[in-house]
C-alpha cells in the first residue's frame, strides 16, 4: 500500500529542510552559529545544531533554516540561541 498524501507530504517537507541544512553547513553563517554555540555550552554542538536548524521552532514559529536565507535571519537564530542559552523565551 503507498503512503497516504499526508506521509508524502511530511517526506517532502523533511527532504526540503535536509536540502537547505546540507547547502547551509558548508557556509560561514553556518560557522558564525556553531560559534555563538560554543560561546553557550559544550559537547557535541553540530549534532544539535543540524537538529534544532530542521525541526520547527515554537518560539520562532519555523524551522530555524527557513530564516537563514532572510537579511534579518541569521541576528534571530543567534538571539534565539542566546535565549534559550539563558531560559529567556522569545
Amino acid at each position: 500500500m503507498p503512503p497516504s498524501p499526508a506521509v508524502i507530504d511530511f517526506l517532502v517537507q523533511q527532504r526540503s529542510a535536509l536540502d537547505q541544512l546540507e547547502l547551509f553547513a558548508g557556509t560561514s553563517e553556518y560557522e558564525r552559529l556553531l560559534a555563538a554555540l560554543r560561546a553557550m555550552v559544550d559537547g557535541d554542538l553540530e549534532s544539535w545544531l543540524a537538529g534544532w536548524l530542521v525541526d520547527p521552532s515554537e518560539a520562532l514559529a519555523c524551522r530555524p533554516i527557513d530564516l537563514v536565507k532572510r537579511p534579518d535571519g541569521l541576528p534571530i537564530l543567534v538571539a534565539e540561541l542566546e535565549n534559550m542559552s539563558t531560559g529567556a523565551y522569545s
